[in-house]
This record gives structure tokens, C-alpha cells and sequence, in this order.
């Protein structure tokens, strides 16, 4: 897969622009072969970086590092550290498109994510969260399964709270196959 891949960004334009995630040490060796501009982003290398994350009740907050520069801090109204990620590369490249960031921020405050994509259902003042989410393989599960940050406030494992997994699959689902032996529902430590 990883040849197939270098064979597609080898056909990029010259005048193109590949953004790639530089948490992956293969998507940016995969890069190393583009024959037009690329741009990198994430948590702590690349040309983009997000500082500075807050993981708060009403979504995700972070400041946008461009080059070793502050710009300053977009606040967005959804979850997950994945979404820190997603929302850095589509700033890296509205940014090298012409747009500044306060266009950047005024957008991303009324941006609500993909529709069943770790939907929170519930209020930050209910006193259990509920959050729907239509993961199908296992990139999506590995994210949707850390620990929900709008629950603890940080994408890391805290000791003192738990959450209930129940996925909810119909029986023809087939975008994912679990065996016969998963439970439906677990309590995990987090």
C-alpha cells in the first residue's frame, strides 16, 4: 500500500501542495518523493503545530504555530484530539490558500464536525455523557476509544473516573465485524 501511495504523490502537480501529518513517519517519508511544495503539521513537529490544547466542555481550543510563529488561538465546538489534528491540516491549507485566521476562527466556531462522528448528545451539566459515534474501522475506533476529552478535560488516562462503552451495531452492520465472543457493553478504567 505505502508503494501505491508513493506512486499517487509522485503524480502530484508541480504547482500542488501536499499537507501531510508529520506524527507519521510514513505519510512524510511517503512525502519525500512529491515533486511540488509539502506542508506539515501536528502536535509537536512540522510547519503547523497546535500548543497550547484545551480540552474543554464546549469543545477544543489550541493555538496555531505556523513556522515557529503564533498566530493566535481557534476555538472549535467538537472533540477528540484527532479533531486537533484534522481541523491543523485544513487551517494549514486555507491559510496557504489566502485565507487569514481570523476567517479561520470565525469559521471554525460555527463548524459542528461530521454528522455521527463523536457527537456529543449530552450537556457538560448532565450528569452522564452520552456520545454517538459511527466508527467503522479501526483508525476511527482506536481515536473514538481514548479517553472522550470532553469528559476529562485531557486527552490523558485519569485513575479516578470511568466511562461505559456500549457500541451499538446493528446485526447486518458491515462495517465492522466483532467476534462472536465481544461483550456489547464494558466498563473501562480511564
Amino acid at each position: 500500500m505505502i508503494e501505491r501511495f508513493t506512486q499517487i504523490v509522485k503524480l502530484m502537480p508541480t504547482t500542488g501542495r501536499l499537507i501531510v501529518c508529520a506524527e507519521s513517519a510514513t505519510a512524510v517519508s511517503v512525502a519525500q518523493s512529491s515533486p511540488c511544495d509539502v506542508i506539515t503539521y501536528g502536535f509537536h513537529d512540522g510547519d503547523y503545530q497546535a500548543r497550547n490544547i484545551a480540552y474543554l466542555p464546549a469543545g477544543i481550543e489550541f493555538d496555531v504555530v505556523a513556522y515557529g510563529n503564533v498566530l493566535g488561538k481557534v476555538a472549535l465546538p467538537i472533540f477528540g484530539r484527532h479533531n486537533v489534528l484534522n481541523s491543523l491540516a485544513a487551517i494549514a491549507a486555507v491559510l496557504k490558500e489566502g485565507l487569514d485566521l481570523g476567517q479561520v476562527i470565525n469559521g471554525a466556531a460555527d463548524f459542528r464536525g461530521s454528522y455521527r462522528r463523536f457527537n456529543r448528545l449530552t450537556t457538560a451539566s448532565d450528569a452522564i455523557t452520552v456520545i454517538d459515534d459511527y466508527a467503522h474501522h479501526p483508525t476511527e475506533v482506536a481515536a473514538t476509544l481514548r479517553p472522550p476529552d470532553c469528559i476529562t478535560g485531557t486527552d490523558e488516562l485519569s485513575p479516578y473516573s470511568a466511562r461505559i462503552l456500549s457500541p451499538a451495531l446493528p446485526p447486518c452492520s458491515m462495517a465492522m465485524r466483532l467476534p462472536s465472543k465481544t461483550p456489547t457493553m464494558s466498563l473501562l478504567p480511564i
